[in-house]
């Protein structure tokens, strides 16, 4: 069942997290190496019996270097489809180019490896997914120096709040992405930012990668060096509800569509950033070229 059209996607801000929660939003902050809760945990911890088992069950994955190695691959998909299949323009200038783009180098590590994450817990609502008799290596201790500074787009100024619900339409989605909040930050950028990504959006080519990217994450799941179970009755063991399980279900289809979303267009921002992209890589490349 779809996530109801019209619903705006409840969340837990980070300000309001208590008790167990707060406690999981600092460990998934220290497990990332990031300095922010990415949108999609907000959104579990308004079931916090859920949060708290998904958690459980998928910290030891974050601690894994195999993991992050799949996530950098999901990257370098949508850096490659990006770059061969759509026309980017050159997106800013100085100093707020170069702070955007450090910011968009971490969006796209983050929403990658929120992708795989959220892949492989689809599929673990089934069944076991993941490979039990690996030998994982720890995680290489990255942590990022870039803290976006997310606009609150709904008290944003008229011009803002209009072109992120324009996003938020074209994208079929009940929430503004991380990226959309962060960009917002420089309102002439975010401006130019839709003005070159909406002719990509409105083409085939855009529905395309999406599918493609969240394909890529679903084969990457099986993957992983740890065995990830949440099948229904574990989740009913542990506290949650029927109606929560049905819930985060559909939130979870939702959220891995909005993760493919966000890291595609944050590979689009970033190529922008770094001065655009016309080259045509191919003949088949220049016939399905995005104007």
């Amino acid at each position: 069942m779809a996530w109801k059209k019209g619903n705006r996607l409840p969340i837990v801000q980070v300000g309001e997290a208590a008790g167990r929660t707060a406690e999981i939003f600092s460990e998934v902050k220290a497990a990332f190496g990031i300095a922010y809760v990415p949108l999609c945990f907000q959104a579990f911890a308004a079931y916090p019996e859920f949060l708290e088992v998904q958690w459980r069950t998928m910290k030891p994955l974050l601690g894994t270097r195999e993991f992050f190695e799949l996530a950098a691959r999901l990257r370098a998909e949508a850096y490659t489809y990006v770059h061969n299949y759509f026309k980017v323009s050159a997106l800013g200038d100085g100093l707020t180019a170069a702070n955007a783009l450090s910011v968009t180098d971490l969006l796209c590590y983050v929403d990658a490896a929120t992708l795989l994450l959220l892949a492989v817990q689809l599929q673990a609502f089934d069944g076991a997914v993941g490979e039990a008799s690996s030998s994982p290596h720890p995680a290489d201790r990255i942590s990022f120096s870039a803290l976006p500074e997310f606009v609150d787009v709904e008290n944003a100024p008229a011009p803002i709040k209009r072109v992120a619900d324009e996003m938020r339409l074209a994208f079929e989605l009940p929430f503004s992405g991380d990226e959309q909040r962060a960009l917002a930050r420089w309102p002439e950028l975010f401006f130019s930012y839709w003005h070159a990504l909406k002719p990509a959006v409105q083409s085939v080519f855009h529905e395309q990668a999406v599918f493609r990217i969240r394909e890529s994450a679903w084969s990457c799941a099986p993957e992983i060096p740890l065995s990830i179970e949440m099948e229904y009755a574990r989740l009913q063991e542990a506290g949650v509800s029927a109606d929560d399980i049905a819930t985060v279900t559909r939130l979870t289809e939702l959220l891995v569509r909005g993760a493919a979303v966000g890291l595609l267009n944050e590979t689009f921002a970033k190529i922008g950033l770094e001065g655009g992209n016309h080259e045509v890589s191919s003949a088949h490349a220049d016939q399905e070229r995005v104007a």
